[in-house]
């Protein structure tokens, strides 16, 4: 699996998908996964996802999915962002297995469903929800900067943020005591609720 690229690389593609992400006409138009294990997998783009299309997004943990995770599982992705996980989780799982997808990011949340639909994947259900300690609310910082949204107070970018939603929270046992098939995988990247 390939697992870099080069700097000069990296750089010319970001700008050129910056350029392509700024056209009205083709900010809404899906390109092709180029590399790895979601090679021609569809995606809409935002600016900064040069390493997911060209598939090399956190090589390391990609090579764990495609080790651990069998097919027919169910797999949550906790802090799924836009995605990405969640996508090959369901290529793995295939039509028979599921894939929860649990991201409190109204944005981002959205597109986990579209890039869902885009690649005909049924097996996905996204959740516009936290998962911590309790169930119930909390304040999430909801920057335009997504990679930057935490629920975690003490970050700096929290307390720097004039964007603070208040957004519902619920405790992964609840959830699977009381609604959903209990999982075999679990990915998590929940900033400050691990």
């Amino acid at each position: 699996m390939p697992g870099a690229i080069s700097r000069t690389n990296y750089r010319l593609k970001e700008l050129a998908l910056r350029v392509r992400c700024g056209v009205p006409l083709l900010r809404n138009l899906p390109v092709a996964i180029r590399n790895g294990p979601l090679a021609g997998f569809r995606w809409l783009p935002s600016p900064g996802d040069t390493l997911y299309i060209e598939g090399v997004y956190e090589w390391e943990t990609q090579a764990i999915f495609l080790k651990m995770i069998a097919r027919g599982s169910v797999v949550y992705d906790l802090g799924a962002h836009r995605g990405f996980f969640s996508l090959l989780a369901a290529r793995i799982v295939g039509p028979r297995g599921r894939v929860l997808a649990f991201e409190p990011s109204i944005r981002n949340e959205r597109l986990i469903r579209i890039q869902g639909e885009l690649n005909g994947l049924t097996q996905i259900a996204s959740y516009p929800f936290a998962i911590a300690a309790q169930s119930g609310t909390v304040d999430f910082s909801d920057l335009e900067d997504d990679l930057a949204n935490t629920l975690l107070k003490a970050s700096p970018r929290f307390a720097g943020s004039r964007s603070i939603r208040r957004v519902e929270s619920r405790k992964l046992d609840d959830l699977v005591e009381l609604e959903l098939p209990a999982p075999q995988f679990i990915k998590m990247d929940i900033e400050g609720a691990e």
